[in-house]
């Protein structure tokens, strides 16, 4: 068993070498520097639990950059479903262009739901995110074809689903 001063030494280094890193991405995702700081506060008390992954730097550094693409996209859903149970308008907003946009939000919400897992992820990667096609076939080990096949039917499948359920957004 390890001596658990000696555990949180080595925390300690890998908050003060990857901080800046999960911040900046967090923060890139969420488009709130607070929120983005909380969270990754958050995935570093995660890190606690995993003592393993503090063990190597270059484990840790590797599983970094997906675990926090998955915390910021939950807060960002976590946000969502605040404001949508609250309605708290946003800043100069009608409350047609509100209603409109919290039906848009569910409707493509609905329509991400009929996804493959594959795809969904694929979707969220591009489109939400904006990694290139090269850096999502890099992530998943795949060539890029594969990524731009995914998104073509993850895009297809949005299409189909937001026609079919007679949503006024729907472009053909």
């Amino acid at each position: 068993m390890r001596n658990q001063g000696a555990e949180a030494e080595e925390l300690g280094a890998l908050y003060a070498r990857f901080r800046r890193q999960a911040v900046a991405r967090s923060a890139h995702i969420l488009r709130d520097p607070v929120e983005a700081e909380d969270t990754v506060q958050d995935l570093f008390l995660r890190l606690c639990e995993r003592p393993e992954l503090q063990r190597s730097v270059r484990a840790w550094g590797a599983w970094l950059e997906p675990v926090m693409n998955r915390r910021a996209i939950n807060a960002l859903r976590t946000r969502a479903r605040r404001r949508r149970l609250t309605h708290t308008p946003e800043p100069g907003c009608s409350p047609e262009e509100e209603a409109q946009a919290q039906e848009l939000a569910r409707a493509v919400e609905r329509a991400l739901g009929t996804l493959s897992v594959q795809h969904r992820e694929a979707f969220t990667l591009r489109e939400l995110e904006g990694l290139s096609y090269a850096e999502i076939a890099r992530r998943w080990g795949v060539p890029e074809g594969t990524v731009k096949s995914a998104l073509f039917r993850a895009r297809a499948r949005l299409r189909a689903e937001l026609g079919r359920r007679g949503d006024p957004f729907h472009r053909a």
